[in-house]
């Protein structure tokens, strides 16, 4: 599967990731419906080996994407589940309770 144009534009007006057009980007907008993507289609839709497409989809995950593998039929597919920014605030949040007082009084 090629990344139809439509895909394309999804990546490019992703507000998490400044450069829009990467193959990262793709692989986002890939992996953001509800079905997901397989990993075939990561392959053939950036031109990459599928060590490289499972690079990247680790490369998601540390920037705190959630990626979800499903199973259907006995074909894997991965979908992103909670991006970067939603993980980020909550993140945010728990650490302000767990700081003593005076150092919530330095932020």
């Amino acid at each position: 599967m090629w990344l139809s144009k439509t895909t394309i534009k999804a990546a490019r007006d992703d507000p998490a990731d400044p450069r829009g057009e990467s193959k990262s980007a793709a692989i986002g907008a890939l992996l953001r419906p509800p079905n997901g993507a397989r990993l075939d289609d990561l392959v053939q839709s950036t031109g990459w080996q599928k060590h490289t497409a499972r690079a990247a989809l680790t490369g998601l995950k540390k920037k705190g994407h959630t990626i979800e593998p499903i199973k259907v039929d006995g074909l894997s597919y991965y979908r992103i589940t909670s991006a970067a920014n939603q993980r980020a605030s909550s993140r945010r949040s728990s650490l302000h309770w767990q700081l003593p007082p005076a150092q919530l009084r330095k932020r």
